[in-house]
């Protein structure tokens, strides 16, 4: 391996650690079709409006004044307003340090798509918050991701468990969220 490899090893004691329970899956699944289904009744012009977000939990002067932060300025604001330590917060989001420590040093800092959204549930954030924080590194969750609506899912849920997440998101995509950007 070389120094942007990370040898990660999965040790699983017996089939129910890892095995993601029906329930969550049969109330995943259905989601997503739902949201597919309705995906395809819409003309794509008309496809961002999909899934409006209303700045329900949030006053407008919060949102204008947040227009000029940079994702990592974003990050850090953030962090503060919910009360969290930056330990915390990189921690549960299941980023490594190094990492982090870039992002707090480069205001320009560029993450993944899988880096902002994990750091979306790291700060429990609701679904306007995730739009607009992921906005801030360029990306939208997008109605026609099984992976995009999985994340919504939890976030509308209020489902924080980065490894609950994970595994769903691994059942269903082979993916998952967190670890190197």
């Amino acid at each position: 391996l070389d120094d942007h490899e990370m040898m990660i090893h999965l040790v699983v004691y017996d089939e129910a650690s890892y095995q993601l329970s029906r329930e969550r899956f049969v109330t995943v699944e259905s989601y997503i079709d739902h949201h597919e289904a309705y995906d395809d009744l819409l003309h794509p012009a008309v496809e961002c409006f999909a899934y409006p977000t209303p700045l329900s939990d949030r006053m407008i002067d919060d949102v204008i004044e947040e227009v000029d932060l940079t994702f990592s300025e974003s990050l850090f604001r953030l962090i503060d307003q919910k009360g969290f330590d930056d330990v915390r917060v990189y921690k549960k989001a299941n980023i490594d340090r190094k990492l982090f420590s870039k992002i707090k040093s480069k205001t320009d800092y560029q993450p993944s798509k899988k880096t902002a959204i994990a750091f979306s549930i790291a700060l429990e954030l609701s679904l306007d918050e995730t739009v607009d924080f992921l906005a801030k590194a360029g990306y939208a969750l997008s109605p026609s991701s099984k992976f995009d609506l999985i994340i919504r899912y939890f976030i509308e849920q209020e489902t924080y468990d980065l490894y609950e997440i994970n595994q769903t998101l691994f059942s269903f995509t082979g993916k998952s969220i967190g670890g190197i950007d």
